[in-house]
C-alpha cells in the first residue's frame, strides 16, 4: 500500500469522526420493563423486541408505548435483525437438512 493511500484513508476516518453527532441516552419505561427481553432491534424509529415468552413487540421509544405484534411465537428465535423497513429473525430448528 502506498503512503498516499494510507494518509487518504486516515484523513477520511478523521473526517468521519469529526462529523459524528453527540447522542443523549434516556431510559424507556420504568426499571425492570425490559428484564424479560431476549432480543431487540430498531428501524425507522421503532424498537422491536422478542420476550422470553416468544412474543414480538414494537415500542415507540419517544412515547414509551408498546404493543404486541401478531400472535406468532418466536420462542425458537436465536437472533433478531433490523433492515431498512423490516425485521428478520433466525430461528433454531430441531432438524437439519442438507
Amino acid at each position: 500500500m502506498k503512503t498516499k493511500d494510507i494518509i487518504t484513508g486516515a484523513c477520511n476516518a478523521i473526517g468521519i469522526l469529526i462529523h459524528a453527532q453527540s447522542v443523549t441516552w434516556r431510559q424507556v419505561n420504568v426499571p425492570g420493563t425490559w428484564s424479560h427481553t431476549k432480543f431487540a432491534a430498531a428501524t425507522n424509529g421503532v424498537l422491536y423486541s422478542i420476550e422470553q415468552s416468544g412474543q414480538l413487540y414494537k415500542t415507540d421509544p419517544t412515547a414509551g408505548t408498546w404493543s404486541q405484534i401478531d400472535t406468532v411465537s418466536y420462542v425458537n428465535t436465536v437472533q433478531l435483525y433490523a433492515g431498512s423497513k423490516s425485521v428478520f429473525t433466525i430461528e433454531r430448528t430441531a432438524a437439519c437438512s442438507g
